[in-house]
């Protein structure tokens, strides 16, 4: 429900929609800890799997490869990946583009006024 905590009851169907996401996103064995135990880079891909279980057609993106460890880096990266290969419209904000996935990426670089 993009809160933190449930406030309302979750339907079978959710749930059963929850648990899919969270193994494509390879993370069904954190599916039983607490948001506040997990890594830095855990949260982050628990956050992206928040905003997917919704079916976005598009997703606008906030440096979401920054800070993250070398295997939390690489893992976020294959997702966006599979997810900007036809499944999601992907808008990112990156101040390293190079670290994104190797995707066809329409780039738009903002530069400050001399």
């Amino acid at each position: 429900f993009a809160s933190v905590g449930l406030l309302d009851d979750v339907t079978r169907v959710q749930w059963q929609r929850v648990t899919t996401v969270l193994e494509q996103a390879e993370l069904a064995g954190l599916a039983q800890q607490k948001f506040l135990q997990l890594s830095y880079g855990q949260r982050r891909r628990v956050l992206l799997a928040r905003a997917l279980v919704h079916g976005p057609e598009v997703l606008l993106l906030d440096e979401p490869l920054d800070g993250l460890d070398t295997e939390s880096l690489e893992m976020m990266r294959r997702q966006l990946a599979e997810l900007g290969n036809g499944q999601v419209s992907l808008i990112v904000v990156a101040h390293r583009p190079g670290d994104l996935p190797p995707l066809r990426w329409q780039r738009l670089e903002l530069t400050p006024r001399a």
